[in-house]
């Protein structure tokens, strides 16, 4: 079917992909269409090894040593192109359904979230499913993927590496190799997952973080007593113990866990939930990552608990 340039769901270590031939320009504008995704949001190239990423794109020392490090993994990299594209972004993927079927097929693959653009990435087979439908017409089940958020995407395209998108590779871990945060306004390539809202449910999400004074717990139990006496229906994502309280609840255990399943929390409680309230993890490791698609999903704004949040609270008795 990739030989043939139509689409495969196939799973990956972070989120399951829609998958096609990348050298197929039709195959892959059927992605596009398919996932509704705007033309100029660009795909990510999922490549056997550095020797098959070599002869799309120039590497250089620095991508060398990091794919060298990092791949097979959860690790992008954006550089310049070598088949009249300015740039491509690479990435060979850690899971072997993946990896089979880019060896088998002798293919590389496109392949973004295999979700419509927007919305919450599908990590299980069933989401692809549930989704898409038969507008895909093989879905490959691999499981449950073990990340659970989109790779970290580093532009090696510049005079300067950048981090465009954090994720399970982090900060802490590419800094002896001299790649630095994106900040806000910098120059740098187009990257997937950056440029629009993404990840966001069929509800709003409404996204917590400690202040002075004042824990997050403390205020979402508010928010969501006021929210309930308003007879909206409160859901409730976070790291720690559930609470005793009547509305849903998706509690985990570690920033680790909450990634691996954050973005499955969201399509379960958006079937009965009017609002997800959600606690904001530390910003260590895998947390700035989670922030990041969670800042995404919120449209962009946190509540820092003390301080007046700009929207009203449902006035009850």
């Amino acid at each position: 079917m990739i030989r043939a340039g139509r689409l495969v769901a196939i799973p990956t270590e972070t989120v399951y992909g829609l998958a096609a031939n990348a050298l197929d320009q039709a195959a892959c504008a059927s992605i596009f269409a398919v996932k509704r995704r705007p033309a100029d949001n660009p795909l990510i190239v999922h490549v056997e090894d550095a020797l098959q990423a070599s002869s799309l794109g120039e590497l250089g020392e620095l991508g060398r040593q990091l794919a060298s490090t990092f791949w097979p993994g959860p690790l992008t990299l954006v550089v310049k192109g070598r088949r009249g594209n300015a740039t491509v972004a690479l990435r060979a993927p850690a899971h072997p359904v993946a990896r089979q079927l880019i060896a088998l097929s002798g293919r590389p693959l496109a392949a973004p979230s295999a979700n419509l653009s927007g919305r919450p990435s599908p990590t299980t087979a069933e989401h692809v499913a549930a989704e898409l439908g038969t507008l895909v017409p093989l879905i490959l089940d691999g499981g449950a993927c073990a990340i659970g958020l989109e790779s970290t995407v580093v532009d090696l395209s510049g005079p300067t590496p950048l981090i465009l998108r954090p994720g399970a590779i982090s900060e802490e871990m590419l800094a002896s190799y001299g790649v630095l945060p994106a900040t806000e306004g910098a120059a740098h390539a187009p990257s997937p997952g950056t440029r629009y809202q993404h990840y966001q449910p069929a509800v709003p999400v409404v996204v917590i973080e400690d202040g002075t004074g004042r824990t997050a717990a403390e205020v979402i139990d508010e928010w969501a007593d006021a929210l309930d006496r308003a007879g909206e229906v409160p859901a409730l994502i976070a790291v720690g113990q559930a609470r005793e309280r009547r509305w849903q609840q998706r509690c985990f255990g570690s920033n680790a866990e909450l990634a691996t399943g954050l973005f499955a929390a969201m399509r379960e409680l958006e079937a009965d939930a009017t609002v997800l309230l959600v606690s904001a993890p530390s910003a260590e490791g895998i947390g700035q990552a989670i922030r990041d698609r969670l800042r995404r999903a919120a449209g962009g704004a946190f509540h820092r608990a003390g301080e007046v949040p700009n929207w009203d609270l449902p006035k009850g008795d």
